[in-house]
């Protein structure tokens, strides 16, 4: 039986960083700022990497690092990129049992620009992993497991998410979510039903925004507000996630707020999935949410120092070590609120 298992994509992510790109009105406050590049250029970039990605995929290696046994369900091609990504896999140590190959469509693929100040453009291909489904054999194997780790599910891999919730519910299996775009764009009334059934949500402040945006006129913005409306629908543990002005947790009656590490930032994908990844194994290894909730800020701030999502991961030992450092205790500040 597994400890956790992933669902969602995997695909295998290209690098290209350059000083190349042009940002019009850069101190200008812009909801949805550009990046550009000059019409018909070859540009030829500062540096380039190549990297596993996929939030099941960035997660399952985190978790496989903190010491936990893992497998990933998702999809890739037949292709050199797919057999890239199982050799990864295998050196990760995640099991891949409820992996599949298909032997039509590519493996997911994707094009990442890096500008000059760390933030990146992505260009995702969903590929294969947009097409998942779930068998018998699959649902039988996965309702073993103790947790899931839910991230987005790419196209038509949407079905498969009232089938998750069933499992959840039907087997008692602690379920952390983490919903992309394509779950949020669908509002409240779609997502409620699995809210429900959900031990720890994951969001960041846009994503929280925008999701309760959908179901009323927003009143204000403050992150404490957005957590006592999305705990109300049904998650246990609902966590927003600020970027570098750090991290906020509600759990019951109580608010916990840990500020960002400082850390030399080179660029953040995979930033998101190693806040959640360690947030999770930090519960299922320590039991206490504001050891977690170091772990993952701890794991989130190691990954956005090196490039792609995985390289930074940080290990068990690493992670024990963080949690008996005390003096990042007294940085959690805490708040009672009514529910």
């Amino acid at each position: 039986m597994f400890k956790i298992i992933t669902i969602g994509s995997v695909s295998w992510d290209v690098f290209f960083k350059t000083r190349q790109s042009y940002i019009p009105f850069p101190n200008r406050k812009t909801k949805n700022p550009l990046i550009c590049f000059r019409y018909g250029a070859k540009i030829d970039p500062d540096e380039a990497f190549f990297s596993l990605g996929g939030g099941a995929a960035n997660a399952a290696c985190s978790f496989s690092r903190l010491g936990l046994k893992v497998a990933i369900f998702s999809k890739i091609g037949q292709d050199a990129f797919g057999k890239t990504i199982l050799e990864t896999f295998k050196k990760e140590k995640i099991n891949l049992r409820l992996l599949k190959i298909d032997k039509r469509l590519p493996s997911a693929l994707s094009f990442i620009i890096v500008g000059r100040y760390g933030e990146r453009t992505i260009f995702p291909y969903a590929g294969a992993a947009g097409y998942l489904e779930l068998n018998k054999k699959d649902i039988e194997e996965i309702s073993k497991t103790q947790w899931i780790y839910l991230t987005t599910l790419r196209k038509h891999s949407q079905k498969i998410l009232p089938q998750i919730n069933r499992l959840v519910k039907t087997h008692k299996i602690k379920l952390a979510f983490n919903p992309g775009n394509t779950e949020l764009k669908k509002g409240i009334n779609y997502l409620k039903g699995i809210f429900k059934n959900t031990e720890v949500l994951l969001l960041n402040k846009e994503e929280a925004i925008g999701l309760v945006g959908s179901c009323q006129e927003l009143k204000s913005i403050k992150i404490p507000y957005l957590l006592s409306i999305i705990k109300k629908w049904g998650p246990k543990v609902v966590v927003i996630t600020d970027g570098e002005r750090g991290s906020w947790v509600k759990e019951e009656d109580s608010i916990l707020y840990l500020p960002a590490f400082k850390t030399k930032l080179v660029e953040k994908t995979g930033a998101g999935d190693a806040f959640g990844s360690g947030l999770v194994a930090g519960l299922i290894h320590f039991h206490k949410i504001k050891k977690a909730l170091r772990l993952a800020t701890h794991n989130a701030a190691s990954v956005i120092g090196q490039f792609g999502a995985t390289p930074g991961l940080l290990n068990l030992k690493e992670a024990q070590k963080i949690i008996k450092d005390k003096s990042l205790l007294s940085k959690i500040k805490q708040q009672q609120v009514s529910r």
